[in-house]
């Protein structure tokens, strides 16, 4: 895809120093906060000043990162692990990546239930650390049999 083809996906679009500037299509964008410019190889940089990723608005257009290179789409088949030892390597990363998302979720959640073992402390006139206890270990409990099932899964799809 050239520059031009990706600006004509964009609203509000206005030349600003060597580049353009356009409203963000991945969030509600009130003033132009997308910075789009085209590299000295023909890709397309694209830069969201309110935050939001290359990938984020890229997929609100339908588009892969792929399609703001010049030339034909990367065949990412040849990088698929053909050894057992490759594929063994790649899926512990794969588990690794997972364990990392679920101990954020597990932070994310221990804050919910603090929160809420406090509005429940309350309520109720209980001791707070005992329900926060509770709860706590509920909460383990349940992101323990998750990742035992995902390993699980993940396992006997290896196979």
């Amino acid at each position: 895809m050239t520059v031009d083809e990706f600006l004509g996906e964009l609203e509000r679009v206005r030349k600003s120093g060597p580049g353009w500037i356009a409203r963000c299509p991945a969030h509600e964008d009130r003033s132009p906060s997308l910075s789009v410019r085209e590299g000295d190889d023909g890709r397309v940089l694209v830069r969201c000043f309110a935050g939001c990723t290359t990938d984020k608005v890229c997929a609100s257009l339908g588009l892969r990162l792929s399609d703001l290179f010049p030339g034909p789409p990367i065949d990412w088949s040849r990088f698929t692990p053909r050894t057992p030892e490759e594929r063994q390597a790649a899926a512990l990363r794969k588990l690794r990546r997972h364990l990392r998302a679920l101990e954020l979720e597990q932070r994310r959640a221990m804050r919910t239930l603090s929160r809420a073992c406090l509005l429940v402390a309350i309520a109720y006139s209980d001791d707070p650390d005992a329900v926060l206890e509770r709860l706590w270990q509920g909460a383990v409990d349940q992101l323990e049999r998750e990742a035992a099932e995902e390993a699980d899964a993940y396992c006997r799809s290896e196979r």
